[in-house]
């Protein structure tokens, strides 16, 4: 079996391999064709090949597996560590699954390695346990398990939610207010970074602080909605849309956002959630949630607005450092 470093412009050649991915992220998707699913692929590998290097197993010429990894610019610059992550992982189900997995993220790791990179973070679906063996082989470690769930804005209803306290658009002047929201509600926050042994505690602290911060910058988020009570800032919700899967496939997703909400905010992670969805559900076509698998009030409130669970993936971290 051999194994090379593909040009953007031999991508083309991976297209029976994506159309065979059995892991696709959107595969419970209706409206998603197979097509669809294969156009995603191709744009995230387009993407990746133009930041880092597309690896690919060809067996008698044959393309039969491709992994990419690339830099993370944002993570690097926030944690002060040069990190990257691996993204599309898929093999044709036909080949040696277990062989061609090794060939394409040993040549992976051995990419990141030529740049320098020295932690790395990569998700595999919680059915692809051959992909999370080989990972953790290389040393990689579980960090969370991430479910998502999915409203069709098309055909979903929108369940009715008492709620009696105002929502509204963010505006500048809820900066502070909703950042003291996110330091209070994410500063015991265990997350990913936060169990990762390699990575700074503090950072990793702040991480989601940051996140916020940017998202009332105008980044990494499309749109903001606050809940007040009694004219004060209790609970946020930061929105934004999927340009990569739009842009591949003409399907519109929005979400993925983050949501902190006060004790004194009760109520108003489901309203707010709802608000987004109501105010949205015009212009695109899904609505996507992520939470880690043992938030169970998050699961119950998107289950409470008509949302479906499709999609569940494990996240693992890499360090150069090793075992920690």
């Amino acid at each position: 079996m051999d194994v090379r470093r593909l040009t953007p412009a031999e991508l083309h050649t991976l297209a029976p391999l994506l159309a065979a991915h059995r892991y696709h992220d959107y595969r419970l998707y209706p409206r998603f064709s197979p097509e669809d699913q294969a156009r995603v692929l191709r744009r995230e590998l387009g993407v990746a090949a133009a930041r880092g290097v597309v690896v690919s197993a060809l067996h008698r010429g044959w393309p039969v597996g491709v992994a990419s990894v690339e830099a993370l610019e944002w993570d690097s610059a926030f944690f002060g560590l040069p990190m990257g992550r691996i993204g599309t992982l898929a093999v044709d189900p036909a080949a040696g699954v277990r062989e061609v997995l090794s060939v394409v993220l040993d040549e992976a790791l051995e990419a990141a390695g030529e740049w320098g990179l020295q932690h790395l973070a990569a998700r595999a679906d919680t059915e692809d346990l051959e992909a999370v063996q080989a990972l953790e082989a290389r040393g990689f470690r579980l960090m969370d398990g991430l479910v998502t769930y999915m409203f069709d804005c098309r055909s979903g209803r929108v369940a009715e939610i008492k709620y009696f306290n105002p929502i509204r658009h963010y505006r500048p002047e809820d900066r502070e207010a909703v950042l003291a929201v996110a330091d209070q509600m994410f500063a015991a926050y265990a997350g990913r970074f936060a169990r990762d042994p390699w990575l700074d505690a503090e950072a990793s602290r702040r991480f989601y602080l940051a996140w916020v911060s940017n998202a009332c910058a105008g980044q990494m988020a499309d749109s903001i909605l606050v809940s007040v009570r009694q004219g004060r800032v209790v609970g946020f919700l930061t929105w934004r849309t999927t340009p990569s899967v739009f842009e591949a496939t003409g399907i519109r997703i929005a979400g993925q956002g983050i949501c902190g909400v006060l004790p004194e905010g009760a109520g108003a992670y489901p309203a707010l959630v709802r608000a987004a969805i109501v105010e949205h559900r015009k212009e695109y076509d899904f609505a996507e949630m992520d939470t880690p698998i043992q938030h169970v009030v998050s699961q119950r409130v998107f289950q409470s607005v008509g949302a479906h669970l499709v999609r569940t993936k494990y996240t693992l971290h890499w360090s150069r450092k090793g075992s920690a």
